[in-house]
Parts: C-alpha cells; sequence; structure tokens
C-alpha cells in the first residue's frame, strides 16, 4: 500500500483476484514481466494466506498506440475506434484493448460507457470520471442517446424494411445470440444507402441495445453483414476464427470481406442541457471487400 500508493480497498481487490504471487525462489529483480514467470519460481498467493518472503503483485500495465479522439470536454470524449480493437479486455489472448488508451489519457476513472465489437468501427463514447459515467450508462439505459450504423450486407435489398425479434445468448456458444419468443425484445430499422453487385450499403438505426442486435437481426433476414465471425459460420469454424487460426484468404472466401463491415456513424444526444451530434461516415470497409 505504501509504495504504490494504494487504498485498503485497492490492495484487498489484489489478493481477492489472484493478483500476489510469491517468489519461492531467489529472484533478483525489483520486477518482472508477465513473460519471464516461471511456474516453479512462484506461487499465486490465496486470499488469508500469510506472505513471508518476497513477493510481486501483477499490475496492469497499459500501452498506447494510439486514439483517434474526435471531440472531449471534462467530462467525456467521443473516439473513432478502429475495426479489430476490443472495447474491454477479454480472456481469449487479449494483448490490448480502448482500455489501455483511455486510462493511459485520463485514468482508471474513465470507462467505456458502451460497446462496439471488437472488429466494429466508428464513434464510442468515453466517459471520463465516475460521475459522467453514471449519468451517460443511464442515458443509455434509459434510451436517450441516439445511435446509427453503417453496414454492408449480403444479397440485393430492394425496400426498407424493420426487424423486431426478441434475442437471447445461445446456449451453445456464449458469444452469440439467438432469435426465441423467451428472449429481449430488440428493434432494428434498416435504410437503403446503395446497391452494389451482390451487396447492399445500409443505415441501421438501433431502438434498443442487444449485443449483437444487428448482426443478429440481418442474419435472421438472410443478409449477414460482410465479414461477420460469428452468424452463418458453425462454432469450429467460429473458434479458428477467433484463435486467428485461419489465413487472410481463407477468412475471406468465408466472411465474403476483409473485416466486419460494420461501422457506428452517429451519435446524438443532450448532457447538461446541451445538444451535441456527431457523424463519421468515413468507412473504409468498402475498399477493402
Amino acid at each position: 500500500m505504501e509504495n504504490l500508493n494504494l487504498s485498503l480497498n485497492e490492495a484487498q481487490r489484489f489478493c481477492d483476484k489472484n493478483r500476489v504471487i510469491k517468489a519461492v525462489s531467489n529472484i533478483q529483480k525489483n520486477s518482472i514481466n508477465i513473460s519471464e514467470i516461471n511456474t516453479n519460481d512462484f506461487v499465486i498467493c490465496k486470499k488469508n494466506d500469510v506472505i513471508d518472503g518476497e513477493f510481486f503483485l501483477l499490475i496492469y500495465d497499459c500501452v498506447s498506440r494510439g486514439l483517434d479522439i474526435v471531440f472531449e470536454n471534462d467530462d467525456f470524449a467521443v473516439i473513432n475506434k478502429q475495426s479489430g480493437v476490443l472495447s474491454h479486455p477479454n480472456g481469449r489472448n487479449c494483448e490490448y484493448s480502448l482500455c489501455d488508451e483511455i486510462w493511459k489519457l485520463w485514468g482508471k476513472d474513465s470507462c467505456v460507457t458502451h460497446r462496439l465489437d471488437a472488429q466494429t468501427s466508428g464513434l464510442l463514447l468515453i466517459a471520463k470520471n465516475k460521475n459522467s459515467a453514471k449519468i451517460i450508462k443511464k442515458m443509455f439505459e434509459d434510451r436517450l442517446i441516439y445511435k446509427e450504423y453503417i453496414a454492408l450486407v449480403d444479397g440485393i435489398i430492394t425496400k426498407d424494411f424493420c426487424v423486431s425479434a426478441k434475442l437471447k445468448n445461445d446456449l451453445n456458444f456464449k458469444n452469440k445470440m439467438i432469435i426465441a419468443n423467451d428472449g429481449k425484445s430488440a428493434k432494428s430499422e434498416f435504410h437503403i444507402l446503395k446497391n452494389y453487385t451482390n451487396s447492399t450499403l445500409l443505415k441501421c438505426i438501433l431502438y434498443t441495445g442487444r449485443q449483437h442486435q444487428l448482426r443478429a437481426h440481418l442474419n435472421y433476414v438472410n443478409h449477414k453483414i460482410l465479414g461477420d465471425t460469428i452468424y452463418g459460420l458453425d462454432i469450429k469454424t467460429i473458434c479458428d476464427i477467433l484463435d486467428k487460426k485461419l489465413s487472410k484468404n481463407e477468412f475471406f472466401l468465408l466472411t465474403k470481406a476483409k473485416r466486419l463491415c460494420l461501422h457506428s456513424s452517429m451519435l446524438k444526444f443532450t448532457y447538461n442541457n446541451k445538444e451535441y451530434v456527431f457523424n463519421d461516415e468515413n468507412i473504409n470497409f468498402l475498399d477493402e471487400i
């Protein structure tokens, strides 16, 4: 607590999350990298263990790769997330996420207020402190933040349409949503922007914010988003893609694109009695398919 200027609660969390490790051999270092840890040299200290000897704390070190900031004030920032970047760290070979960037810039109290799938690009709203995080997340819950997306989908669509289909988690694959009568209500609206030879560019409006809502709804009407790594594929293929076992050419042949062709293009909301509108239609997946 003294060396790292930690509060009692922060120090307790290190213990509760198994981030205290004890050196059982002579380690001549003040600090170590996670890649240098040998399981024969350390043991993980469990809650209520008495530590006798030298020990280390596993601390998350933020590594910045650069961030495209569209707007910021004292309470929030709007960024343009690149495709391939996780909004939050996950347990599947995660080496980098937006938390690296926002914690480096604005501290550990900053947070992502809503999620974009890793392969989705575009506008994302970041709260810079605990108070603004509470306010903005409540605004999302109350559907006070208007969102639009642009998607390139498989097949030719000739008229605008709406999908109202309930969604719930697929018990066979936790990262996937399925259409189900006992799921949560979900509504999406789609407007044609342009037709191509075998695909259609759509403006997508969300009336609810369910996980994978646009991806699941468009797959449901047989117009899956090009580059989708989950919907329309079997579980083995999904896992192979997530574990990066497929070549770029194999990925393209399966999904018909180099990346998920989905882009967060608009955010509109009122904060502290001031209206904010952010637009970004500078999508690059049309050049990548």
